[in-house]
């Protein structure tokens, strides 16, 4: 029976891509799956000094992060993040969940999901089947593409004669419209800017 439970244990967590983390329990409704979630290591690395430690400080309250949408349901994840003392510098601090970043309420693979949902249908299309608003999925589009934005450095080390841009205007779901700009050869948006013109 043990090697069952912690079989399906393995299984569970790969499949919602928690990998390093330890699922304590499951709970489901109609419109979500709760699931109880620790770190596997006993252990914190200090940010200040590296150290690593296992004194434990406390427990901050337990959070409740957005995850993935599995069928009509959201997944949500209960953790209590723990403190630590670092036992060489004497700082305090929380540790850091991997896949979620600090003051984040949905994790890295819920934000890729949600934007994924991009690829062949609308911000609305999208917003309906993920339950995330317009202005959410615009602010994690940006985010998510961030660095190559604006960024032509790709397109001068290729140094190729000819590249083709493209300039177009679109409304995102009835929103403002909004000007994209495209290295059309290699099929990389390059920016997104408000559209000023009336």
């Amino acid at each position: 029976m043990e090697r069952r439970t912690t079989a399906m244990s393995y299984y569970l967590t790969s499949a919602l891509g928690l990998q390093s983390l330890e699922i304590k329990k499951v709970n489901q409704t109609k419109k979500e799956i709760q699931v109880w979630v620790k770190q596997r290591r006993k252990t914190a690395d200090c940010p200040a000094c590296g150290k690593r430690t296992k004194k434990l400080h406390d427990y901050l309250p337990e959070n409740k992060i957005r995850h993935l949408k599995i069928g009509q349901r959201v997944v949500y994840l209960l953790v209590k993040k723990r403190r630590f003392t670092c036992e060489k510098c004497d700082k305090t601090f929380t540790e850091k969940i991997p896949g979620l970043r600090k003051y984040s309420q949905t994790t890295n693979l819920g934000k890729l999901s949600t934007l994924l949902q991009l690829k062949d249908r609308s911000f609305s299309a999208a917003g309906k089947y993920s339950q995330v608003s317009y202005h959410t999925q615009a602010r994690w589009l940006t985010t998510k593409l961030g660095k190559m934005l604006n960024n032509w450095e790709k397109e001068i080390n290729q140094k190729k004669d000819e590249i083709a841009i493209g300039i177009d205007e679109i409304s995102f779901s009835g929103h403002d419209m909004l000007l994209t700009l495209t290295n059309l050869t290699d099929h990389l948006i390059k920016g997104i800017f408000p559209n000023n013109s009336k």
